[in-house]
């Protein structure tokens, strides 16, 4: 008579009454505190931070040179954020002609969206292409605030 299959990978022994191996060339086994033999976290953020400073150099490139929409002349992008799973990235912005100009900014990005997602999937060659999501930034008004503030205090 045939082993069963539950037999045959644990030597007669059921699957769930096997004993996990230990030792040194088994993942996990005999490592420090922390350390799992899986995916380290310093390794994904240095990846996740990697790859938003490329995405967010490419699109910054692609908005410049590629995209001919004039809703989208002056655009910096400022930062990237990725999600710990890369499928999912944030693209702050920010124009030259400020907060006046911003819901015509995010509308010209809304409609280029599937372009620059395309552009980014064959550039960088990501196992996943992350959905972009554009974002203004408001941290240059704040910093440009404070600056005005700072002048205010400094004339008095």
């Amino acid at each position: 008579m045939r082993p069963t299959r539950a037999e045959d990978a644990g030597h007669g022994q059921p699957r769930e009454a096997r004993p996990r191996p230990v030792g040194p060339g088994v993942r996990g086994a005999n490592l420090p505190y922390g350390l799992s033999g899986k995916c380290n976290s310093n390794m994904t953020t240095y990846k996740n931070e990697r790859v938003s400073e490329q995405i967010q150099h490419l699109i910054g490139e692609l908005l410049e040179r590629r995209v001919k929409d004039p809703r989208l002349a002056m655009v910096n992008v400022t930062s990237v954020k990725l999600s710990p799973t890369l499928r999912e990235a944030t693209v702050y912005v920010s124009a030259m002609d400020g907060a006046a100009v911003k819901n015509e900014v995010l509308d010209g990005l809304e409609r280029a969206k599937g372009f620059l997602r395309r552009e980014v999937g064959q550039r960088l060659k990501l196992r996943n292409v992350p959905e972009l999501f554009f974002r203004w930034d408001e941290s240059l008004e704040a910093a440009d605030q404070v600056l005005r503030l700072l002048d205010d205090l400094g004339r008095e």
